[in-house]
């Protein structure tokens, strides 16, 4: 080459493993376990030989699950550097897993790891669908200060660059351009050469080709003369030869020093280069999306089933399960710290991105959708039992308990439901409160049932009569990570359901509801229109339906080629029918179908001739005091290959960002997208989200809390819709690469399987954290138990607790002077202390205090920690209460050490 600059190329021999994708879980366990044995016999021969297991934990465990007398040999490699391991368990899709999940992930693969040896300290993520803004911030807080990735960066990026966090915080990221595995099956042979595989001859590149073709990958992007190699790819074997293949390049190309390293020493060396030369690296900020090389975003949307197990379950486990249990605990019960692990490991195993992103056969799906089930099942009987402890601290009568295990005192209607046993009485009740005053609820539906609870004393289950109730009841204030108890009185209801319209309470002409900050009218197509009384802005439309057709697979969203027809619920005649009118709040029901093809024609380029279906079934309900208005929402899928979303037109024409949440962010982005023909990716119009999008205009804006929803789009037409992908039906993990009928992802065109979502319309002024609180509050109901006691307080040895338990208590007082939450409260991973996660999602520095403690213990001191929960200096701690600064943007993570009083 005429270029003679001197280059050291640092070579990483890996596998990149997918533990399940176009084969199951047990299918690529049955290929892992030959490649690892071939591994161990090649680091037991080769004592220089070093390799890279995925930046992951779960490939190394599955093999010592099947290969445990291979556990010594491990741990010596690791100890020696050869075998780098971890950090995280699984590979996650960051943008599709909260950020305490992906705490979760790295928590328990290193924790994992470092039973066996050393922990990588370096990021190794190559086949993320994009990075999420926050991620530099999580892996500094596990002193974790390099990645190695490929997928999202801008164009022209360079092949080491800053990765700054909202925070400021900050990452080596070593960009991997244009794929990963370009160095693996480095041929021995110098020139090219043919080979045949099943009788087909095919051409392979010799050393000196590959060498080349290396060489105009790797080093247009570099400004630092130390350049990666990547040795291997999806499932392939350790190359035994790549020693001897490696001196041989060495002795071909002089100007090259090749040797096989590992992610530490590129790293550092690519660090040390930058210094040493006075080097400057470019920043990127926040979410790397950009469109460029496959960042395969459509995979938001594919699988709704699941994409809506995973946040279900992880909302479960960071939001009910370790704040109940932690409330549980800090009044003396025991921690269920198994239960707990042993819940999200199931998640964590979800979390590999081929089983998240929802881009494998339907074997997958099916074993997903059960570790999904069997953590939300674990997790659900966890948090029963820890609440029928907590609560057997107080007066034992029969009571009902509303628990918020979120930042902020909750106001306002809360839906409840459970079993009355015969023993405490039937559905003709009232709720008072401490002071005896009586607490405004209604009842919606009642049945006769059977309660079941099982006695460990006689072993059968004990069954007697019981009333399944369910309603509402209006709590003026539960304390933020704390609840309130409302004694059970038997006597008639002070409140009635009003199913007609006179009187009326919520409903003032048909088809209508409004309270006193919003107005709803549902027209006759199944849309309505919402008023928001305290800006004066109308909101036409709302959830108007849309479908087009879906032609391409899994990771990409391609309407048909030569049918780009959309079809709107505009014309539709919906059916509505109020459900119910109380003084507590009133619902309507909007059900319509939405007539479409079925299928695809013509080499998939139209859509088919056939007729199918939607079945759109939407509850509209509004409650006393909300600033809200719920949806819930059933989608009965009867077509194939199409694409369904709900609209919520704004006409905010002015308006040119849009924002949605995204793990420990609120993220921004420009409504208007630039095409750009020199990339073969174009931008997507439509975005990922988790929790909530938003569009605000001058004066006013809309918020859409979305549970389970992923992927959004703010229109670029006059109506400035949100738009947000209810599913997408395709049945293809790819087009060409996987053209087989045995890789057809028959569950992924989601047939005649219902899946109801949850969604609150949020007007607000022109501030959109004016939504926050309401979104926090519309996705999180607080759990509500009829008293009663622990299963095992039929044992004959059990002892009553002491009765401690106030009538409405709090574990803490949270005073912030910014927009502060709670994303974690629970037991520490490690200890017998309590973590407490602090996110300030503004944009500007905030100071407060925060208050810890119940009536049976209390803390005795308290420290920073780092996400590992390592402590990193000691705080002042006065009577209970810490003052704390929080950086915008930023983690504060704290550690208190609690005392029995």
């Amino acid at each position: 080459m005429a270029d003679t600059k001197a280059y050291d190329i640092h070579l990483l021999s890996n596998s990149h493993w997918d533990r399940e994708w176009y084969m199951s879980h047990e299918q690529y366990l049955a290929r892992l376990v030959p490649l690892m044995d071939r591994l161990v016999d090649i680091m037991k021969t080769q004592p220089d030989y070093t390799f890279v297991m995925d930046g992951q934990y779960a490939m190394l465990e599955d093999y010592l699950v099947i290969r445990p007398e291979a556990t010594e040999s491990i741990k010596a490699w690791m100890a020696e550097g050869r075998l780098k391991v971890g950090p995280w368990y699984t590979q996650p899709l960051e943008t599709l897993i909260s950020g305490e999940a992906m705490i979760r992930n790295l928590q328990h693969g290193i924790a994992e790891t470092e039973k066996l040896g050393p922990v990588m300290r370096v990021s190794y993520e190559i086949d993320e669908f994009g990075h999420a803004s926050q991620t530099p911030q999580i892996l500094q807080g596990f002193g974790i200060s390099g990645a190695i990735a490929w997928r999202g960066l801008p164009k022209n990026s360079r092949s080491a660059v800053k990765w700054q966090s909202p925070d400021g915080s900050a990452v080596t990221l070593f960009y991997s351009n244009d794929g990963y595995g370009e160095a693996t099956a480095l041929p021995s042979c110098e020139d090219d050469f043919i080979e045949t595989v099943d009788g087909d001859d095919i051409k392979r590149a010799g050393l000196r080709s590959r060498v080349e073709s290396l060489r105009r990958l790797r080093e247009p992007n570099a400004d630092t003369t130390h350049l990666l190699w990547l040795n291997g790819i999806d499932h392939s074997w350790a190359q035994p030869d790549i020693l001897s293949v490696i001196d041989r390049v060495n002795a071909l190309y002089p100007d090259l020093r090749v040797k096989q390293d590992t992610p530490e020493g590129f790293t550092a060396a690519v660090e040390r280069d930058y210094a040493e030369r006075g080097l400057e690296m470019t920043t990127v900020h926040g979410e790397l999306m950009y469109t460029r090389e496959d960042v395969l975003e459509s995979t938001h949307a594919c699988h709704p089933v699941q994409k809506k197990a995973n946040y279900d379950t992880e909302n479960l486990l960071e939001h009910s399960l370790e704040p109940l249990c932690a409330m549980a605990w800090l009044q003396g019960e025991a921690y269920p710290d198994w239960a707990i692990k042993r819940a999200w490991r199931y998640v964590l195993e979800n979390h590999a991105h081929d089983s998240l992103g929802c881009t494998s056969v339907d074997e997958v799906f099916e074993e997903v959708m059960t570790r999904y089930r069997s953590a939300a099942s674990l997790a659900e009987l966890t948090i029963q039992e820890s609440l029928r402890g907590l609560m057997a601290h107080g007066d034992r009568s029969p009571a009902m308990y509303l628990f918020n295990p979120t930042s902020t005192p909750m106001r306002g209607v809360v839906p409840f439901s459970f079993d009355i046993p015969r023993g405490f009485g039937n559905a003709n009740f009232h709720l008072t409160d401490e002071n005896g005053t009586v607490i405004p609820h209604v009842l919606l539906e009642k049945d006769d049932v059977q309660d079941v609870r099982y006695n460990p004393r006689l072993g059968h289950p004990t069954r007697t009569p019981a009333t399944y109730v369910s309603g509402l009841v209006y709590a003026d204030s539960i304390p933020a990570m704390g609840y309130i108890r409302l004694n059970f009185v038997q006597g008639n209801p002070l409140s009635r359901c009003k199913r007609n319209l006179e009187p009326y309470y919520f409903v003032s002409a048909p088809a209508t509801m409004e309270n006193e900050h919003l107005r709803i009218t549902i027209n006759p197509n199944g849309t309505f229109d919402l008023l928001d009384k305290i800006t004066g802005k109308t909101y036409p439309s709302q959830l108007l339906l849309e479908d087009s057709g879906d032609a391409d697979n899994c990771y990409v969203h391609i309407t048909p080629f030569n049918d780009r027809r959309t079809y709107l619920s505009t014309a539709n005649a919906a059916s509505v029918r109020m459900l119910y009118d109380t003084p507590l709040g009133a619902a309507f029901e909007i059900a319509q179908t939405l007539t479409i093809p079925d299928g695809l024609k013509d080499n998939r380029s139209r859509r088919a001739d056939l007729v199918g279906s939607v079945e759109v079934t939407a509850v509209l309900t509004l409650t006393k005091d909300a600033r809200r208005i719920d949806i819930k929402l059933t989608v009965n899928n009867h077509a194939r290959n199409h694409r369904l979303r709900a609209l919520f037109p704004t006409y905010l024409e002015k308006a040119t960002l849009s924002r949605s949440g995204q793990p420990f962010d609120t993220v921004e982005r420009t409504i208007h997208k630039e095409l750009d023909l020199e990339l073969h990716e174009q931008p997507y119009p439509t975005a990922p989200m988790q929790d909530f999008c938003d569009v605000t205009g001058e004066n006013c804006g809309l918020t859409v809390a979305a549970a389970g929803i992923y992927e959004y789009e703010c229109t670029d037409n006059r109506s400035r819709a949100l738009a947000l992908t209810l599913l997408r039906a395709t049945e293809m993990i790819d087009v060409g690469a996987f053209a087989n009928p045995r890789y057809v992802m028959h569950k992924g065109q989601t047939l005649d399987t219902p899946i109801t979502y949850t969604l609150s319309l949020i007007p607000h002024g022109c501030d959109p954290a004016e939504a926050r609180p309401h979104v926090t509050q519309a996705l999180l109901t607080p759990m509500c138990v009829l008293n009663r006691q622990s299963e095992v307080s039929v044992m004959t040895d059990y002892i009553s607790p002491a009765s401690d338990l106030p009538n409405v208590g709090s574990a803490l007082t949270l005073t912030a002077d910014g927009d502060i939450e709670i994303t974690a409260f629970k037991k520490a991973y490690h200890r017998d202390t309590l973590i407490i996660r602090l996110l300030n999602r503004g944009k500007t520095a905030s100071q407060g205090t925060l208050r810890v403690g119940t009536t049976a213990m209390t803390p005795t001191a308290a420290y920073e920690t780092n996400l590992a929960e390592d402590r990193l200096r000691e705080l002042s701690l006065a009577d209970g209460t810490l003052p704390f600064d929080l950086r915008p943007c930023g983690l504060l993570t704290l550690e208190f050490e609690m005392k029995k009083i």
